[in-house]
């Protein structure tokens, strides 16, 4: 663990890093939308994807892990090294995954949004 100030806060980072043992990936869409009817308004329609990965991780100690990511669009398979990092704002008991880096490809991931 190690603390980071960002913005207003002090955050604890947090990590693991293991061998990818599982992974899924499915997408849901929000779809949203008003107007028209007697208010004589434009009708408006809005839709929203978000992409979400179930990865099961085996760490050195041979402990696993299971992490559940949205909006990262992570390209990981089974074997790949892959370390998932989360910020808890200090005075918090959880927080949100911030960044997963796949070591065997190379590739960092940042998650959408953090608090």
């Amino acid at each position: 663990m190690q603390e980071l100030r960002a913005g207003w806060g002090t955050y604890n980072l947090n990590w693991v890093t293991g061998k990818v043992v599982g992974q899924g990936k499915y997408a849901t869409t929000a779809v949203s939308g008003g107007g028209g009817g007697a208010t004589n308004s434009p009708v408006t329609i809005s839709s929203s994807t978000t992409i979400h990965n179930d990865i099961f991780l085996v760490d050195s100690n041979g402990k696993e892990h299971s992490f559940q990511l949205s909006d990262f669009n992570l390209a990981c398979r089974e074997g790949n090294q892959l370390t998932v990092i989360w910020a808890i704002r200090k005075g918090k008991k959880e927080g949100q995954y911030i960044v997963a880096i796949n070591h065997t490809t190379s590739q960092q991931f940042f998650g959408k949004s953090c608090d």
